[in-house]
């Protein structure tokens, strides 16, 4: 206070000061101290239930922990503390986890009840998002790329002949045999999702729908590779050879096309039904 009262340029009988003496330093740091710990005691009465005691230690620690990361460094990374250790943030931030803790039980009526946000996190938790499904996505070409890498270092192959070999055989160990034993890859494993069918949540895909699913489903993937290994066979071929082969890497192309856009519709409409997924009669479902 005495600060507030030597460097403030507030005046009570000037109102020109008083804008001024809100930007001043004296008020900007500590009503922002009071501010940072504002959320956290509200979290702590509203989802923890707890008692005001325990906010006002809890409060405490947590400006303590702020102001001996400041004092050490960050704990050794830095080679001395780069700010001071201020014994009025400890008084502030305590100070904000209180108010927090107060204003909870003016603003805790017009917010929606726990049980009401438990419903909605269990209805959404059903809910398979655009995101969950390309999280999966991410994993499982991540997984496969490192796979395939591994079979072309291990066994030493080169050439797009061997490239797109190891591409299948990755896509295989990877994607298709998890896939067939527990309709799931590590992708959808670590999202809580499983491939499941249309009709009945309980019921399993078939092999066929499976192989099919996954089939258009990573045509990203296998189609450049199966284009690759014709390419390069073209030219060791025959004239008519090489017209086939060019017409079959056209078509593939074509259709990794169809199906790039599909994905890309789906990014911006999430009720989108994929192509793969319509044409296998699957759908993934969360655990």
């Amino acid at each position: 206070m005495r600060q507030f009262l030597a460097y403030s340029p507030f005046q009570l009988t000037n109102p020109h000061t008083w804008l001024a003496a809100l930007k001043a330093p004296t008020v900007i740091q500590p009503a922002f101290n009071v501010l940072l710990t504002v959320p956290f005691g509200f979290y702590l009465r509203t989802y923890f239930r707890r008692s005001w005691r325990f906010t006002l230690v809890a409060a405490f620690c947590l400006s303590l922990f702020f102001e001996l990361t400041q004092l050490s460094g960050l704990y050794g990374i830095y080679p001395r503390p780069y700010r001071l250790f201020d014994v009025d943030d400890l008084l502030l931030n305590t100070t904000g986890g209180l108010l927090g803790f107060g204003l909870t039980r003016f603003v805790l009526p017009l917010l929606p009840s726990s049980d009401y946000l438990s419903k909605q996190l269990q209805v959404r938790a059903k809910q398979v998002s655009t995101f969950r499904h390309a999280t999966a996505f991410v994993v499982d070409w991540l997984v496969f790329f490192l796979v395939s890498s591994l079979l072309m270092t291990i066994f030493h192959l080169h050439g797009n002949l061997w490239s797109g070999i190891s591409t299948f055989v990755a896509l295989g160990l990877v994607i298709v045999l998890p896939e067939l034993r527990w309709q799931r890859t590590l992708g959808l494993k670590l999202v809580r999702l499983r491939i499941g069918t249309l009709r009945a949540e309980s019921e399993r895909p078939t092999a066929g729908q499976l192989m099919l699913r996954t089939g258009l489903g990573y045509s990203l993937i296998w189609i450049p590779a199966v284009s690759s290994i014709v390419i390069s066979q073209v030219s060791k071929t025959g004239f008519a050879a090489g017209i086939v082969g060019i017409i079959l890497v056209l078509t593939l192309g074509v259709i990794g096309l169809l199906l790039a856009l599909d994905l890309l519709i789906d990014v911006f409409r999430p009720s989108h039904e994929l192509l793969f997924e319509k044409l296998s009669r699957t759908v993934l479902r969360a655990e």
